[in-house]
């Protein structure tokens, strides 16, 4: 069985977009990945941009159509969101361990996490998770 390519992501201002509908269909529908957009295009957040990205799962442009690698991304995401880099190793971590993680903002918190196995809009987060630095 071969691995398949990465899918190619559009950075567009903070939000990365997943062009091909049948590649971000794919990270929404088996990972919970981003949130759907018209023309089956996918928004990811900067957390899951990265984590893809990191996981060799998509490769990032800019608009211009050049490469972004993982550090460029890390300083540029972190640049506007100081706490970036921590929430990100806490995201990276959490996804490692098999949850499915959404922002938290509305709750007052980074993160909702769910339970291996629950989805989004079928089941009910079981924690909460904001990252502190150590």
């Amino acid at each position: 069985m071969t691995e398949e390519a990465p899918a190619r992501a559009v950075l567009q201002k903070r939000a990365v977009i997943v062009m091909d509908p049948d590649r971000a269909n794919r990270f929404y529908q088996r990972g919970c990945y981003g949130k759907p957009l018209s023309g089956g295009r996918l928004q990811l957040s900067p957390v899951e941009a990265l984590y893809l990205v990191e996981n060799g799962k998509i490769i990032i442009e800019d608009q211009k159509g050049n490469k972004l690698d993982f550090e460029t991304l890390m300083k540029k995401f972190a640049k506007t969101d100081p706490e970036f880099r921590l929430k990100y190793v806490t995201y990276a971590d959490l996804r490692s361990r098999g949850y499915i993680v959404r922002t938290g903002l509305k709750f007052g918190a980074h993160f909702r996490v769910y339970d291996r196995g629950d989805r989004p809009g079928k089941a009910h987060s079981k924690f909460s998770v904001h990252a502190i630095p150590g």
